[in-house]
Order: structure tokens, then C-alpha cells, then sequence
């Protein structure tokens, strides 16, 4: 008789006293990938109970599951931006946890179409651009994300190191000096 919330709170449970390095035969991870299923064979129509149930799935690296119900929230009309917006930055996360670094580019695309100031998307799309070897690609993301939010500190370093692989070392030095007057030294730095 239990509820979909209470069966999704006692896999989270299970999660946060197994952690994210379980083995995929652990009997406790067993046991909450199977409240979790019990959980989704419910006609819930709550979307923030399917997004709880998702973000559950991930964290007990069920990444397929957790990937497909990011889709079907997707695929119904959700009205809200914002929402949209959320959904999209969850599932592209996932995806690059799952090593689909194709769909997840889809995802964070999407995201910077609907919502151009998305910083974390566009640092999102200069870490895949940067993998896939599109430097000058992920020089203008990085570049996006250092200046939509001149807080995140990796995203001058990682737009260095793109700057110097183009061979563009006196632009890498101009940002490498722009993230010491705003950072305290660091390993990074």
C-alpha cells in the first residue's frame, strides 16, 4: 500500500547508504531499483514525483531508466520553459554520465535555443565541443560561459587550455590574467 513518494524515499535511502559505487549485484541496490520499479508501474501523473523517481534511477546508476523518463517528460507538453529548461539540463547530464555525448549536445542545444543566458549550458557544450576536437566551437562556448556567469572559474581555464591548443597563446595568457584578478591562487590557476 505503500505510495510512489514513499517507495522513491526509501530508495533514495538505500542510495545515500550504498553511495554512487555500487555493483550492480549489491542487494541493497537490487532492493531500491525495485522500489523504484514498483514506483513507476503507478499511473502517477505528477511530473515532480517522475522527476524524483528519474533522479533516484541515476543515482543508482540505472542511467537508462533514469534517461527514459527525462524523454517521456519531454515528449509531454510541458508548458514551462523554465521546467523544459530543468528536464533537458538533468537528461543532458545523464547522458554524459552514460557516455552520449551526441544526444547530450542535443539536449544542451536545445537548452541555449530556449535560454540563451544558460551559462552551465554553454560550458556543457564547450566541455562536448572540446572532446570532439571542434576547438574554435569550444573557445566561443567556454567564452559564452565566462561571461554569462564570471563566477565559474573553470570555464577561464578550460577556454585557456582550448586557446593554447589553437595555438593562440597571447589570448590564453589574456584569460589566464583575467581569472587572477578575480581568483585567489589555486592548483588550477
Amino acid at each position: 500500500r505503500n505510495t510512489p513518494a514513499q517507495l522513491i524515499a526509501l530508495a533514495s535511502l538505500y542510495a545515500a547508504c550504498i553511495g554512487r559505487q555500487a555493483k550492480e549485484k549489491d542487494p541493497a541496490r537490487l532492493r531500491a531499483v525495485a522500489l523504484l520499479d514498483r514506483a513507476s508501474a503507478t499511473k502517477s501523473t505528477a511530473v515532480g514525483l517522475w522527476q524524483r523517481l528519474a533522479d533516484a534511477y541515476a543515482r543508482l546508476n540505472d542511467l537508462k531508466k533514469a534517461a527514459d523518463i527525462y524523454n517521456r517528460l519531454l515528449a509531454q507538453a510541458v508548458d514551462s520553459a523554465t521546467l523544459r529548461g530543468i528536464l533537458r539540463e538533468k537528461l543532458g547530464e545523464i547522458l554524459l554520465d552514460a557516455h552520449d555525448t551526441t544526444n547530450a549536445a542535443v539536449q544542451f542545444q536545445a537548452i541555449v535555443k530556449e535560454d540563451p543566458v544558460n551559462y552551465q549550458a554553454w560550458y556543457y557544450l564547450g566541455i562536448l565541443a572540446h572532446s570532439d576536437g571542434k576547438l574554435p566551437e569550444a573557445a566561443d562556448d567556454f567564452d559564452k560561459a565566462r561571461r554569462l556567469a564570471p563566477g565559474l572559474e573553470q570555464a577561464y581555464y578550460r577556454q585557456a587550455l582550448v586557446l593554447a591548443d589553437q595555438n593562440r597563446g597571447d589570448e590564453a595568457l589574456q584569460v589566464l590574467d583575467l581569472a587572477r584578478l578575480r581568483f585567489r591562487d589555486s592548483f588550477d590557476a
